[in-house]
């Protein structure tokens, strides 16, 4: 659904960070949190373009979020009238009310950047693939 401040650390305890009882070290997303500007993204820890490729494919998980996906075959217009629900749902107020009093954090991703996060993932490097499948693979 979108991107998140440590969902469940939110959640159950917002208050740590801003007491700094927690020191967040990196972001592990493509975009810094508007809550903490000063701390470096793990793409930004990155020493070689390759690495930084391996930094980005596994940082991109947390911008696509939970995403809402449909079938390739599905009519246009039906994905327009989706993603029209979708956008008017994140800005209801009511919507947005509860998400506040419940401490949930909305930042939504939209269908067309969606898209375009898939397809940078799509377009990794071979080799950024491979380093980090070898990686994962221990």
């Amino acid at each position: 659904m979108g991107r998140t401040l440590g969902a469940t650390g939110k959640l159950t305890r917002p208050q740590w960070i801003k007491e700094r009882k927690i020191i967040p070290l990196m972001q592990m997303s493509l975009e810094k949190h508007r809550d903490l500007p000063d701390v470096p993204r793990l793409i930004d820890l990155a020493r070689t373009p390759n690495v930084k490729a391996v930094f980005e494919l596994m940082s991109v998980t947390a911008d696509i979020g939970r995403p809402f996906v449909t079938p390739p075959d599905v009519p246009a217009d039906r994905v327009a009238a989706l993603r029209q629900g979708f956008a008017e749902t994140m800005k209801d107020p009511e919507f947005l009310a509860d998400a506040a009093k419940n401490n949930i954090e909305i930042r939504p991703v939209y269908g067309e950047e969606l898209q375009q996060l898939v397809a940078r993932v799509l377009a990794s490097p071979r080799s950024a693939v491979a380093l980090l499948k070898s990686v994962l693979a221990r």
